[in-house]
């Protein structure tokens, strides 16, 4: 039976990954708080990771639904993440309650944002 090496392999503390995750996740920008996030730690590293495809599916939902002229209700975006939250194969009540409770104001911020950035290329 192999043996692990603690000094080059050491499993991430969950719980820190967990705090650090919803700690970006409270941020109103989510964009904004992953751009001044530092990762510093493993733990970190992580949860950036996670928001980050949260915050990726949300800019790509936003930006379709811009494209489209489509105007998604808050209970629409909450049952998009929900979904999105079946599949996953370790979860977290705690996370998903705070993703599908935020992905709304999470929406409207890149959707503001999206639409600001058009305004202003368009002035230029």
């Amino acid at each position: 039976m192999e043996q692990k090496n603690n000094e080059n392999i050491s499993d991430p503390n969950r719980e820190i990954v967990l705090d650090e995750s919803a700690a970006l996740l409270s941020n109103e920008n989510i964009v904004t708080a992953l751009k001044k996030y530092t990762p510093n730690t493993r733990e970190k590293e992580l949860a950036v990771e996670f928001v980050s495809s949260y915050s990726q599916f949300i800019q790509e939902l936003t930006k379709h639904d811009l494209n489209k002229k489509i105007g998604r209700s808050d209970v629409e975006i909450q049952d998009l993440i929900s979904h999105v939250n079946m599949m996953l194969k370790k979860k977290n009540d705690y996370l998903f309650t705070m993703m599908v409770m935020k992905s709304p104001l999470h929406y409207r911020n890149i959707q503001k944002s999206l639409i600001q950035k058009d305004a202003d290329e368009v002035k230029s």
